[in-house]
């Protein structure tokens, strides 16, 4: 036999691929499906750690920050202080305020 091929017209020794296109193809659209599915999962459990652990950190130091800012801030907005003294401007209570232009609009009522 000068040549190997049998009455197939395939060469002696090597066996037909059986795996067709398609079903390589689902393989990879599953595998790719599953792959999505643990990457969204996993972000979710990371989120949810995460949101649970600053709560728990807020809890315990209940966002010191914050609470000094807001303290300066009603300290700011109701006592008596200096702006700019050279410019002649000055802060007073935010409800003295409230109360002068009451009386302030109130007279330009009464004017009219």
């Amino acid at each position: 036999m000068a040549h190997a091929e049998t009455h197939h017209g395939a060469s002696q020794g090597v066996e037909p691929e059986a795996i067709h296109a398609g079903h390589v193809m689902k393989i990879t659209a599953v595998t790719f499906l599953l792959m999505a599915i643990v990457v969204v999962a996993g972000f979710q459990i990371a989120h949810g750690a995460f949101r649970e652990s600053t709560i728990a950190t807020t809890q315990v130091t209940g966002y010191p920050k914050l609470r000094a800012t807001q303290e300066q801030g009603l300290q700011k907005i109701s006592e008596y202080g200096v702006v700019s003294a050279e410019a002649g401007r000055y802060r007073i209570p935010v409800d003295r305020a409230i109360d002068l232009m009451v009386n302030e609009a109130a007279a330009a009522r009464a004017s009219d």
